[in-house]
């Protein structure tokens, strides 16, 4: 079996939400927990994002009734780096 590279487009699912800056804002609406805009920044320049915000993220778009399907943000391999150069994150 050749070796298969999978990501999720960090990108687009904080766009999902507006932009770091109001994901920020529902991190302290639902969770009262004071999530920064830099630290959001950090999981698109990592390309990571721990498993137990994506179950916060999952919650906020419920409340919110945004379409949050995980299966919508899968990448492979080359396809994520050049989705990446298209892709932007909104800040305000």
């Amino acid at each position: 079996m050749e070796n298969i590279q999978l990501t999720i487009d960090i990108k687009d699912i904080i766009n999902v939400f507006g932009s770091a800056r109001e994901l920020s804002g529902d991190y302290k609406k639902y969770f009262d927990c004071d999530l920064s805009v830099t630290t959001i920044a950090q999981w698109v320049r990592r390309k990571n994002i721990r498993g137990e915000h994506l179950f916060c993220l999952a919650y906020i778009a419920k409340q919110k009734n945004l379409r949050f399907e995980l299966s919508d943000f899968i990448v492979k391999g080359s396809e994520n780096e050049h989705k990446s150069k298209e892709s932007t994150i909104k800040n305000h």
